[in-house]
């Protein structure tokens, strides 16, 4: 059993568990709940008779699943194959647990070093432009040292008041506040500080479980230089153990 991310869930904080079913030895995804342990849903339906591609589980997204499955795939965690396989009088979708680009798992852990608190958002900003969900490991990561730079650390704060699909526009207004400013002054900018409460609320970087998650997953994505430097990330950010 292997934990992928986390997402929001109308039942709290979701842990993202795959395993595998005994019939079949296929991946089977699990939904459950960060609070109790308790079970949100299984997000997955074992077809062990219908081809599948290597990597790639059948989803269950009606009946009790429907608005688990809906926020599930709006987090950025999944990507839809657009192969749905027909099961009774409904279709079960087909995804995968989305990859992470090598280049952009990089530059998330390199990121983790900048102080420049406009040059980490002008670089958040474009992410968001590619209509990533605020459960994607680059996002988590980048939504982290923004957090930091805003001075929030390892806080709850209030947030969403902003749609995710709003974000965007908020790094850009915050982007347009910083022109002009030295480092200090930019972290301090009301629009951003305002951004990264949201961020907090919408991605749970506050949460460390969360974001060792993210860091974990872009550190063995990313597409390391040489072995020195992955071996550095490693004992900064991610446990000595790692660096071995």
């Amino acid at each position: 059993m292997k934990t992928i991310g986390f997402f929001r869930t109308n039942y709290g904080l979701g842990e993202v568990i795959v395993s595998q079913y005994t019939t079949g030895g296929r991946d089977a995804v699990f939904i459950d709940s960060v609070d109790d342990g308790t079970s949100i849903c299984t997000l997955s339906v074992n077809l062990p008779n219908d081809h599948l591609l290597e990597g790639c589980f059948h989803v269950k997204t009606w009946s009790e699943n429907e608005e688990t499955a809906r926020m599930a795939r709006q987090s950025g965690l999944f990507e839809d194959m657009g192969l749905p396989v027909p099961t009774g009088f409904v279709m079960a979708e087909t995804w995968r647990v989305k990859p992470i680009e090598p280049r952009k798992a990089y530059d998330a852990c390199l990121v983790q070093d900048a102080c420049n608190a406009s040059g980490v958002l002008h670089s958040f900003a474009s992410l968001l432009k590619e209509g990533r969900g605020p459960s994607d490991p680059v996002i988590v990561m980048f939504a982290s040292k923004l957090a930091s730079l805003a001075g929030f650390f390892n806080t709850t704060t209030p947030g969403l008041n902003t749609k995710w699909e709003e974000m965007g526009d908020l790094a850009q207004l915050a982007l347009d506040e910083m022109k002009g400013l030295d480092s200090d002054a930019k972290k301090s900018v009301p629009t951003f500080q305002r951004l990264c409460r949201e961020l907090q609320a919408w991605t749970y970087c506050n949460s460390w479980g969360v974001t060792n998650v993210a860091f974990k997953r872009c550190y063995d994505a990313a597409d390391w230089p040489d072995d020195a430097s992955k071996a550095l990330f490693a004992s900064k950010y991610i446990g000595e153990e790692a660096a071995v």
